[in-house]
């Protein structure tokens, strides 16, 4: 529903598609199984509802990569149907039309090839390399310092460090139980290693396998606080929890835990490696007396 909401907001403040109080947005996907069928009759739905309140009507046009993809000057036709709203839910192709008209400013393409350059984690490693210049502003600066973890490009060779540069080599030697090295472009709790969870030999040959790969993050390690849960049929455990909080434009839309117990694994704490999903339930007016 955010999601919906947050498309119909954004079109309606993009002079650029030349909309007339009706758009389509087209979803290009494969072959779909029968629950996806199902959760795609709800999105439909939920979609034209949340439009509509926009004041608008919208539908939705499925497609595929093998659909009738052309341009009538600048904008965008999917089997004939004119797109202002581009969903790709698969990545294998990109047809030039919807590049030209991304190009010109005609679609609105939430998941456009500028995902490859946000989804970077170095990004991390640059925001606090820049944070004291111009480019933020103090209350940007303080956010940075406060919420993003420090972090480094692996292939700086100095890390500073309170006020003193120290190369790079030595600070991953000296500091490991308080780092973990990440691919920049690894997901799913791949190619990351936890230095306080292994032994010093199998931290040296991850720092010197990184350094060889190039495109790799230094991380400060920040400690979960511990929160309790269910373990097993019966009992608690102490678990630590990795938060994923979404927003939807400039809403804020919802949040997810990934949670795995306390002194188990590796340290890395991710669905795909073996870690517990749970949603974070939000109580508006707490009860103080029952």
């Amino acid at each position: 529903m955010l999601f919906s909401q947050c498309i119909a907001n954004t079109v309606k403040h993009m002079p650029s598609l030349r909309v007339d109080g009706e758009f389509n947005m087209a979803i290009i996907g494969e072959d779909l199984t029968e629950v996806a069928q199902v959760r795609q009759r709800i999105v439909h739905s939920v979609f034209a509802n949340e439009v509509k309140k926009q004041g608008m009507n919208g539908h939705i046009i499925d497609c595929s990569h093998e659909s009738d993809y052309r341009l009538d000057g600048n904008d965008l036709y999917i089997d004939n149907q004119k797109v202002h709203v581009l969903l790709n839910t698969t990545a294998k192709t990109v047809n030039d039309c919807v590049l030209h008209a991304f190009g010109n400013g005609t679609i609105f393409w939430p998941d456009s090839p500028y995902c490859f350059a946000y989804n970077n984690k170095l990004n991390f490693a640059l925001l606090h390399q820049h944070k004291d210049s111009g480019v933020f502003s103090t209350d940007e600066r303080l956010f940075i310092e406060k919420y993003v973890p420090k972090s480094w490009q692996l292939s700086q060779r100095q890390i500073e460090c309170n006020g003193q540069y120290v190369p790079t080599s030595e600070y991953l030697r000296l500091e490991q139980s308080n780092l973990v090295l990440k691919d920049a472009t690894g997901r799913q709790g791949d190619n990351v290693f936890v230095g306080r969870s292994l032994a010093v030999d199998d931290w040296r040959n991850a720092c010197e396998m990184a350094i060889s790969k190039g495109s790799w993050l230094i991380q400060e390690y920040c400690e979960s606080m511990p929160f309790l849960g269910q373990s097993g049929e019966k009992g608690l455990a102490e678990f630590d929890l990795v938060w994923g909080i979404f927003a939807l434009g400039n809403r804020y839309g919802g949040c997810q835990v990934r949670m795995k117990e306390k002194r188990q694994g590796n340290g890395v704490i991710n669905a795909a490696k073996g870690a517990k999903e749970g949603i974070v339930f939000e109580v508006k007016n707490r009860l103080t007396d029952f």
